[in-house]
């Protein structure tokens, strides 16, 4: 399963100016970490970016593809529905 497109969190940082330079980092960070395969951190990293009160479809996409990769399926259908029901069009979560 690939990340979901940086379009999408492009589309995030530009539609809400007032998100927090933390809010970009840890996205980053949660980004590079899925890239470099370190599915053990790039979970705790998204799941602080939700906890901070943001969510999007992309956000849950790559939670749930991160603890798929980690072999926790609970986990991973969890987030994929909650993708889903935020995008329910979206090809890729489907």
């Amino acid at each position: 399963m690939k990340i979901k497109h940086f379009v999408g969190y492009l589309f995030i940082l530009l539609a809400l100016p007032a998100m927090s330079q933390d809010f970009s980092s840890k996205l980053l960070k949660a980004q590079d970490s899925y890239a470099r395969s370190q599915f053990d951190s790039a979970p705790l990293i998204y799941q602080s970016i939700i906890d901070g009160g943001y969510q999007s479809p992309e956000l849950y996409y790559n939670l749930g593809n991160s603890y798929y990769k980690l072999g926790e399926i609970p986990s991973a259908i969890l987030y994929y529905e909650k993708a889903a029901k935020l995008n329910p069009n979206d090809e890729n979560i489907q």
